[in-house]
């Protein structure tokens, strides 16, 4: 939707929303579904990807990566300002990456930034500057990194170590500690994305209009909504032509709308992987947790719910053969070793363990069920 274009933006979309914000606008907390989406609109990043993956600029017009991937450096572009009118520099990027790695902030995105040389003697008060963070100039910065890691810019949009760069001269100030309560984080009206955040109204809709000044061309259209309902409102509301997008459905729903004149399934591919995060201080014994993976028909549950539409995999790593591992264990379906290995462990059976999950995933929501049962 964006276009370097003489005409003004106009039209409005109407977007279906992933999850339910949490309320709070801090980027550095955030849980994927709407809020990345709006992230994504009124912020922008060092870098990101392109519909294929690749990375491309964003603020940093260019980069350079050294030849054992231990340094990277950014060339940020000179036109961009702020949604206020100040001008966006390299004192930006430094302030919401030194932020990040503050534990009173509890970003996400430390697990990825602890790898930046001074990362962790900075977050534990042993050091008053992040040595791999370095401002070269006012529009040149470098990250050095402890150890070489060529990953080190990939990651999921909120776990990522591009973060969403943050203004410094409006949270420069702030208390760390309480910056969930600060104002930006209930209305955060200042970006350099290509939308400006207007209001957020709970359980309806966040509104952004377009940046007439966005750094890469105004936007074409005038107004975003992403509208919050739960998936099902959001496909009837879809078949009906309220709603514009809707981001994913079911791949049930996808088969029945394959020839519908009203909607228009598009095929994407994505790096999303549905996994249960077994690994708790509820479940120490790793023999437990083995026992969840033989128990749950994994196959059976890939064609249930999504149809066919995915791929058993045995590791987060998702890339080129030679990237990943290959003497895993890739714990076929078997139910009489599952009951072994709680036997062995001395398993409770009378004690119970809770499924959470995020409601608007809708992939996830029928397939625990399925693992509940099994």
């Amino acid at each position: 939707v964006l276009a370097r274009q003489d005409a003004a933006p106009s039209g409005s979309l109407q977007l279906g929303g992933e999850s339910e914000p949490a309320g709070t606008w801090l980027p550095f907390r955030a849980s994927g579904g709407a809020e990345t989406q709006v992230f994504d609109m009124i912020f922008s990043r060092l870098i990101r990807f392109d519909a294929d993956y690749n990375l491309i600029p964003d603020l940093a017009e260019s980069f350079e990566i050294n030849d054992d991937a231990s340094e990277f450096t950014f060339n940020l572009r000179q036109n961009v300002t702020w949604h206020d009118g100040e001008p966006f520099t390299a004192r930006d990027v430094i302030f919401t990456y030194r932020t990040a790695m503050l534990e009173e902030v509890g970003a996400s995105q430390y697990n990825k930034l602890r790898q930046i040389e001074g990362a962790e003697a900075f977050r534990a008060g042993e050091a008053d500057d992040v040595s791999g963070l370095q401002m070269i100039d006012d529009y040149t910065v470098k990250i050095v990194l402890s150890a070489p890691n060529i990953a080190f810019l990939v990651g999921a949009a909120h776990n990522n170590s591009l973060v969403w760069i943050l203004p410094e001269h409006i949270l420069g100030e702030a208390d760390p500690a309480t910056l969930d309560q600060h104002e930006f984080a209930q209305n955060p009206t200042v970006g350099t994305g290509p939308f400006r955040f207007v209001e957020y109204v709970p359980d309806q809709y966040v509104q952004t209009d377009a940046n007439t000044d966005y750094f890469l061309g105004a936007p074409k259209l005038a107004q975003v909504f992403i509208v919050m309902s739960a998936p099902a409102t959001q496909l009837a509301s879809l078949e009906s032509g309220q709603l514009h997008i809707m981001q994913a459905i079911t791949a049930a729903d996808a088969e029945r709308l394959a020839n519908s004149e009203v909607v228009n399934i598009v095929p994407t591919p994505g790096v999303g992987i549905f996994q249960t995060a077994i690994m708790n201080e509820r479940i120490t014994d790793k023999r437990i947790r083995q026992a969840f993976m033989y128990g749950v028909d994994r196959s059976a549950l890939m064609d249930v719910v999504l149809k066919g539409q995915g791929r058993l995999v045995n590791q987060s790593v998702i890339g080129p053969d030679w990237a990943q591992y290959d003497d895993l264990n890739e714990y076929p379906y078997d139910p009489d070793m599952a009951k072994q290995l709680l036997a062995d462990a001395g398993w409770d059976s009378s004690q119970k363990l809770e499924l959470i999950w995020e409601q608007g995933f809708q992939a996830i929501e029928l397939a625990a069920p399925v693992f509940q049962q099994q």
